[in-house]
């Protein structure tokens, strides 16, 4: 645990007398709040955290010119900078002329006097990454919570954040054909983890080889180009069902109807989602694509929300909707594509096998609704229907929704 910092401590006073020039303000209120200020050689980011008689208190940390473009291109928090360099608190004059100052470090000083976490310098973004790695990484997780403690974290939780990070992390950005491939198939590579809360930056993946994109996509014109736009695509719908999911679970419930519509993308993160074991309570997903920044953060009582219903839905029957791909007499069984793209293996009695096959619409391509409980399998899910399906034929408006 710091040190608490006060002004009672001893203080520097090499630059006393020295004017702070400003260099670009970015927040101005009855003068500068937040701006850029050099001392020697170096830049310092400079936040006005108190008033003092006759003059301030302020808060500064050095900042290379990579951590400013972010913080001024509203990728990066005001809190993620001040954190990103060597951190001093400053007494000046009114007039911005330096009286003393104090290195220590930024977890010492009172947190109530700094920015809030993922706070940009734009007053319409809601919420930014907190670190510059975060700020670049192609998606980050960060798992956060009041139990989590800054300094130190036993090795037992480490190894369950990182395990669960690493199912959820291969189920949100694979294709679906490459989700049950091994590591040594495709992977992702990470930077340092940081404590605090665990923040777990990823990079692009490392893509398979040219032979076994073609063996598991089943197509012999499969380009490197075609599988990176396919991880893209997954990411891409990824943030977008999360921010979907987002706001339904803003009341408190979600209901049957949104549950169906993200059920996979839940079962997806289900992995994270916290256990009353667990350290943390938040999680939040950060991507990068084109320069700009896509944020989520569901906080505890959204976990909790999602959880229950979670839960709740998939311990009793449901009905679920797809496109009839593969039909199987001998086993009485049909494999359907999900509109999410996913594959479920319907099992049906003999009785009611037998009355679809009297309908001269059960065949491939149309489309059928099945009754029943889901069971999670690794390559194909489960369903044991409790009744005949509905079989239909596609409308023209329903079949993009396979793509």
């Amino acid at each position: 645990m710091q040190n608490t910092w006060s002004r009672s401590l001893p203080a520097n006073h090499d630059v006393s007398g020295y004017s702070l020039p400003i260099l670009e303000t970015y927040l101005y209120y009855d003068g500068p709040v937040i701006f850029l200020t050099k001392i020697g050689f170096e830049k310092y980011l400079v936040s006005k955290v108190d008033t003092l008689e006759g003059g301030y208190l302020l808060v500064a940390s050095s900042i290379e010119d990579r951590t400013i473009d972010l913080l001024k291109s509203n990728r990066l928090s005001i809190l993620g900078a001040l954190r990103s360099g060597d951190f001093i608190v400053i007494e000046c004059t009114a007039e911005l002329t330096v009286r003393q100052y104090w290195p220590i470090k930024i977890d010492s000083f009172d947190q109530e006097m700094l920015p809030d976490p993922g706070k940009p310098l734009a007053l319409d973004v809601e919420r930014v990454a907190d670190t510059a790695d975060q700020a670049e990484a192609y998606f980050s997780i960060r798992l956060s919570g009041d139990k989590l403690s800054k300094d130190t974290m036993s090795f037992h939780h480490f190894k369950k954040m990182v395990d669960k990070a690493y199912v959820s992390v291969r189920n949100l950005l694979a294709p679906n054909e490459l989700r049950a491939s091994k590591s040594q198939t495709y992977d992702f590579k990470i930077t340092e983890p940081e404590f605090g809360s665990l923040v777990i930056n990823i990079n692009k993946p490392s893509l398979p080889s040219d032979e076994a994109a073609k063996r598991i996509f089943e197509k012999d014109d499969v380009t490197k180009a075609y599988v990176e736009q396919r991880f893209w695509e997954a990411r891409r719908s990824t943030m977008e069902k999360l921010t979907e999911l987002k706001i339904a679970a803003k009341n408190g419930v979600i209901s049957d109807g949104e549950m169906s519509r993200l059920l996979f993308l839940v079962r997806d993160i289900a992995p994270l989602l916290p256990d009353s074991t667990d350290l943390y309570s938040d999680i939040e997903f950060i991507s990068q694509s084109n320069g700009k920044q896509s944020f989520l953060h569901l906080d505890k009582k959204d976990t909790q929300t999602i959880q229950r219903a979670y839960s709740e839905y998939t311990n009793r029957p449901n009905d679920f909707f797809g496109k009839i791909s593969i039909i199987n007499e001998g086993s009485h069984t049909v494999v359907l594509k999900l509109p999410v793209s996913r594959d479920l293996t319907c099992h049906f009695s003999a009785i009611d096998f037998a009355k679809m096959k009297l309908d001269p619409r059960f065949k491939t391509g149309n489309l059928l609704t099945v009754h029943g409980v889901v069971n999670e399998r690794k390559l194909r899910d489960f369903i044991r229907c409790e009744s005949v399906g509905l079989i239909s034929e596609p409308r023209q408006d329903q079949m993009s929704i396979f793509d």
